[in-house]
C-alpha cells in the first residue's frame, strides 16, 4: 500500500490466521513448498491461513515494538490462532532505523530486532514473509536504491520519477546493488538462535518488492526485473518460496484489462500474469485498495478477485490476496467496511471447496495497539469492531474447522507430492556482532558472495 502510516520503522508485521492441517505446534514439518497449486509443508501436508497486516514496528527487540508484538499476535482475539508474516520495509523519516545504510553496510540494530522476532516466532509456531524493498519509501525503498545507483537524476517518463523508476529497473548495475542487499540478508546469521535465513523455516516466503510501478515504461521493464531477481534469490536461497508483492494490475494487451480499476492502471507497468509466469515465482499474489482507486463498488472487488482466479489458474499457481482494506468512518463500520470482508471470505471459502487457486488472504490492517488515527476514514481494525466479531473470527475458525475436517479424514496429504527429508533446526546461542547501533558490513556474505554466482 502507497500511505503506509508514518510510525511504522522498519517493518510491517503480517499474521497468518488458522494455519497448517497439523497443530500450529507440529507446523515446523519443513520449509512451506508448492505442491499441484496448495501449500504443503515436507510431509506434503496441507497448509491453510488467512492473515492480516499489524500496524507496529519491530526494530528494538527491548521495545513493545519487539516483545510484546508476537504475545499479542498469537491470540488476538477470542477464537483467532494465528502465525506471523514480517515485511522489512523502509520508512521516509530519515531518523527512523534502516537495515542497510549504504550499499554493504547494514545497521546491527535494525537486524538484531529482525533476529528477535524469527527467534520468537520460531517458539510460537509463527511464520514470516520478507518484504525487503518497497516502491513508495525512501529509507530501504526504490528512492533510496536509486540514489545509490546513480539513476534518481535521470530522465523521468510525463514528470513523474516514483512510479517511473525505468533505469533502476533495467540497469543491470542498479539490480547488482539489490542483488548483493538480498544475498546479505538471506545469509544472515541470525545473533540469538545462530540460524542463517536461509536456513530457517520460520520465514515462509520472500516479496520481490512492494508494488513496483513504472507508469507508461511498457511492460518489460518490470518483467524482466522481476524474472532476473526472482531467479537470483532462488540461486541463494532455494528454502523459501518467492513472490513479486504487486497490486496485480493487467497491462493494456491483456483481455484481463476490463478488470482493472481504472485505465491508468493499464499503464502501471505491472503485467499481471507475465509477472508471475517466472519459475522463481512461486505463487501468486494481489493487493486491493478500492478507496486509493476510486473503486468503492464491491461488485468492483469480485471482479477483481475473479479475474486473478482466473489468470493464476491458467499460470497453474496458488494466489493469495495479500492486502485488502476498506476505509470507513467507525460508524459505518457494520454497514460498510464488513460486507467486503465478508465478499472476500466467501470467495476463499468457494476456492478451497472447489480446489480452485484463492489460497489464502490478509486483511489491513490490525491495529494491536490502537495507534493508528481513526478521526476520520481508516482502514485500521481493532478487536472491539464487529469486523472481528463478524468477519474475521468466524472466518478463521472455518479455516481452522477445515483443516482439522482434513486431518480427521486423513485427506491432509496433497495427492502427487513428494515428502522432503528434512530435520528440526538445532539454534544454537551466538555473540551479537557490535554494538546495537553499530552499522557494519554485511554479515556472512554481502558482496563476497558475487564471486560464487
Amino acid at each position: 500500500m502507497a500511505g503506509l502510516s508514518p510510525i511504522l520503522v522498519l517493518a510491517i508485521a503480517s499474521i497468518l490466521i488458522g494455519a497448517a492441517a497439523q497443530p500450529v505446534a507440529d507446523a515446523y514439518n519443513g520449509f512451506i513448498r508448492v505442491s499441484d497449486g496448495r501449500f504443503v509443508d515436507a510431509t506434503c501436508q496441507e497448509y491453510l491461513f488467512s492473515g492480516w497486516d499489524l500496524l507496529e514496528t519491530a526494530t528494538n527487540k527491548k521495545s513493545y515494538k519487539g516483545k510484546q508484538v508476537l504475545p499479542d499476535c498469537r491470540e488476538p482475539a477470542p477464537g483467532v490462532s494465528c502465525s506471523l508474516m514480517f515485511f522489512i520495509i523502509g520508512d521516509d523519516n530519515p531518523t527512523r532505523i534502516t537495515l542497510m545504510t549504504s550499499p554493504g553496510v547494514f545497521n546491527e540494530k535494525a537486524f538484531q530486532g529482525l533476529d528477535y522476532i524469527l527467534s520468537e516466532a520460531s517458539k510460537a509456531g509463527i511464520r514470516l514473509i520478507l518484504v525487503p524493498l518497497n516502491l513508495w519509501k525512501t529509507n530501504n525503498g526504490v528512492p533510496q536504491f536509486e540514489k545509490w545507483c546513480g539513476t534518481d537524476k535521470l530522465n523521468t517518463i510525463g514528470g513523474e520519477r516514483l512510479q517511473a523508476p525505468y533505469d533502476w529497473f533495467v540497469m543491470p548495475q542498479c539490480r547488482q546493488v539489490y542483488k548483493d542487499y538480498l544475498a546479505s540478508i538471506v545469509n544472515r546469521r541470525n545473533s540469538i538462535n545462530g540460524l542463517l535465513y536461509k536456513d530457517d523455516p520460520t520465514i515462509f516466503a520472500y516479496n520481490l518488492i512492494n508494488e513496483p510501478r513504472c507508469v507508461n515504461c511498457g511492460p518489460d521493464a518490470i518483467n524482466t526485473w522481476i524474472a532476473d531477481i526472482a531467479q537470483f534469490l532462488k540461486s541463494v536461497d532455494p528454502n523459501h518460496l518467492i513472490t513479486v508483492g504487486e497490486e496485480g494490475f493487467f497491462d493494456s494487451r491483456d483481455p484481463q484489462r476490463s478488470s482493472n480499476p481504472a485505465g491508468w492502471a493499464d499503464k502501471s507497468g505491472q503485467d499481471f500474469s507475465p509477472n508471475h509466469a517466472s519459475p522463481s515465482i512461486d505463487f501468486a499474489s494481489l493487493h486491493m485498495w478500492p478507496d486509493n482507486w476510486g473503486r468503492t463498488d464491491i461488485q468492483f472487488g469480485r471482479d477483481w478477485i475473479k479475474a486473478h482466479i482466473t489468470a493464476a489458474q491458467a499460470l497453474g499457481k496458488p494466489l493469495v490476496v495479500e492486502e485488502y482494506g476498506k476505509n470507513t468512518r467507525e460508524s459505518d463500520i457494520t454497514s460498510v467496511r464488513d460486507p467486503w470482508f465478508r465478499m472476500v471470505h466467501d470467495m476463499v471459502d468457494e476456492s478451497l471447496a472447489t480446489g480452485g487457486p484463492l489460497r489464502g488472504v490478509l486483511f489491513w490492517e490490525w491495529d494491536a495497539a490502537a495507534i493508528g488515527d481513526r478521526s476520520g476514514k481508516a482502514s485500521t481494525v481493532r478487536d472491539y469492531d464487529t469486523t472481528i466479531k463478524n468477519e474475521i473470527v468466524p472466518f478463521s475458525q472455518r479455516i481452522t474447522e477445515t483443516a482439522a475436517q482434513l486431518h480427521k479424514t486423513g485427506t491432509t496429504s496433497v495427492p502427487g507430492c513428494t515428502p522432503m527429508p528434512f530435520k528440526i533446526p538445532q539454534p544454537t546461542v551466538v555473540a551479537a556482532s557490535g554494538s546495537s547501533d553499530d552499522s557494519s558490513p554485511a554479515p556472512g556474505g554481502g558482496r563476497r558472495l558475487l564471486a560464487a554466482h
